[in-house]
């Protein structure tokens, strides 16, 4: 008969790299969220300069994922692996819609932490 497992090892491949996943999210997160507050005077601001409404742009007053990487590339973090980024813009986007509305990135800028503790 064998003993049940109660305790996970938690020094598994699978546990080390979703740990090491977690704290690269979590750097470049504040490293963006740095970024953004430097570049950019307010919310409101970065925001609108974030956002690419324009001609042929079917979601205006939205942040998406190309906005998102256009954002990467303007703040100089556009080397950060694409699963990183990737979790990043999942985390932003509160209401799994695909989009980052106003109130969503106004969330991440006053409370990253609370965001990013993927």
């Amino acid at each position: 008969m064998s003993m049940p497992v109660l305790f996970r090892n938690d020094s598994s491949p699978e546990v080390v790299n979703a740990q090491k996943h977690r704290e690269e999210v979590r750097s470049a997160s504040s490293l963006l969220v740095f970024k953004i507050n430097s570049k950019y005077k307010g919310l409101l601001h970065a925001y609108k300069a974030v956002d690419g409404s324009g001609p042929g742009d079917h979601c205006p007053g939205q942040i998406t994922r190309r906005d998102f990487q256009r954002l990467l590339e303007t703040l100089n973090l556009h080397t950060l692996q694409r699963k990183v980024a990737d979790s990043m813009f999942q985390s932003m986007d509160a209401d799994g819609n695909g989009t980052i509305s106003y109130n969503e990135f106004a969330r991440v800028l006053s409370s990253p932490r609370d965001v990013f503790s993927v």
